[in-house]
């Protein structure tokens, strides 16, 4: 890691070369939980994915954190038009997202505190507070939706999670 690389919460625990493609309908939209819960923070979960250079404008891939009752803590969604969404409110144009054909990176870092850092292909995108429930076990999802104009392709490239040991 370069000294101008964005910070991470310790070494790297696990790793899935994803490669998996998904081809959704227009309309539809697919998800699968990871089995790998998310550590007590600090922690740093980063999911590389892209779609193809045909897929629809608002295609759009998801990360979700959940509770292990399966009830939605915090949502972060990359578009294929250039724009990204957090909890599935509005979208935000941002100059570093890639268009279809070109990888897109999402980096979730969270500190001990819950402060966290989203970061959008290496450029922060938001900062905040998460305020997890930190008593209950955290799980994480991923998720797309093709839109409505036509069929969507997407490939999930990798997936890591980083933490102290």
């Amino acid at each position: 890691m370069g000294a101008a690389d964005p910070p991470r919460a310790g070494s790297l625990i696990w790793h899935a070369p994803a490669n998996m493609l998904w081809t959704l309908n227009s309309g539809d939209t697919q998800s699968t939980a990871i089995s790998v819960q998310l550590p007590t923070p600090p922690f740093t979960l980063e999911v590389v994915a892209h779609f193809s250079i045909n897929s629809p404008h608002n295609a759009g891939w998801s990360v979700q954190l959940q509770t292990d009752e399966d009830q939605p803590l915090h949502k972060m969604t990359i578009y294929n038009n250039c724009t990204f969404a957090l909890w599935g409110k509005g979208r935000t144009p941002f100059i570093h997202l890639q268009p279809g054909g070109l990888s897109n990176r999402l980096t979730l870092n969270v500190l001990a505190d819950q402060s966290a850092t989203l970061r959008l292909n290496d450029e922060i995108a938001w900062q905040g507070m998460l305020n997890m429930v930190t008593q209950q076990s955290i799980g994480w999802l991923i998720s797309a939706s093709a839109g409505n104009n036509g069929v969507a392709a997407l490939t999930w490239e990798q997936m890591a999670l980083y933490a102290s040991p």
